[in-house]
């Protein structure tokens, strides 16, 4: 127990690194098209559990009682709100993919499958790029869908299913995104995150093995 409680920040270091290194394979065996569903939020909630542990360990090594306290609340408080707010919601990730293609994708099925809607673009401009949020605002009841990408060649899209309960579509447009990827290798597809994984793990195993 004293042994964790003087690495406990190395430790979780190393906890980061491999969890990004989780992350990488996930995502390149799901060709960068991921759902988030009520385990993946489970997760999450394990995850601020894990880090309220180390703030906790971290505070009582500084006889920091209330701090401590708030450490441990905090980041759990937020992951169950954040799991309850979204429960009625799909989230579909889509990493490094060409935008237009995308929204090409969509209203094909979306006309496919009978689904009449009202599109509206929202721009906000910075220096390098344009952030942008897209909706799809269905005729039939509240349902909407919501699109967070960037004008580039190749962007990382947010796509937040608001009260969708179609699974099915939702189901043929992750089959169809990663069909029509071209083909990825694994290490030039996570090069950032395994980038940040191996700095993690190096500076947390230096440090819990005294050098």
């Amino acid at each position: 127990m004293e042994f964790i409680q003087q690495h406990s920040f190395y430790l979780f270091l190393i906890f980061i690194g491999l969890l990004l290194i989780y992350e990488s394979i996930t995502k390149y065996r799901t060709k960068g098209v991921s759902s988030t569903s009520n385990s993946d939020r489970y997760r999450r909630v394990l995850y601020g559990a894990m880090l309220s542990l180390v703030l906790l360990i971290a505070f009582i090594q500084m006889d920091l009682q209330k701090e401590a306290f708030v450490a441990v609340v905090g980041p759990l408080l937020i992951g169950l709100l954040t799991m309850v707010k979204e429960r009625k919601n799909t989230e579909l990730h889509v990493f490094s993919y060409e935008p237009y293609t995308f929204f090409e994708i969509l209203e094909k099925l979306l006309n496919s499958h009978g689904y009449g809607y009202f599109k509206e673009v929202k721009g906000n401009d910075d220096y390098l790029s344009s952030n942008y949020i897209t909706y799809y605002y269905l005729d039939d009841g509240d349902e909407e869908i919501k699109i967070n990408w960037k004008d580039l060649d190749k962007s990382d899209l947010q796509v937040s299913f608001l009260r969708f309960g179609d699974k099915a579509f939702i189901e043929e447009l992750m089959k169809e995104l990663k069909e029509r990827r071209p083909p990825i290798t694994y290490f030039k597809f996570n090069k950032y995150s395994l980038g940040f994984a191996a700095v993690f793990i190096y500076l947390g195993m230096m440090k819990v093995l005294g050098y």
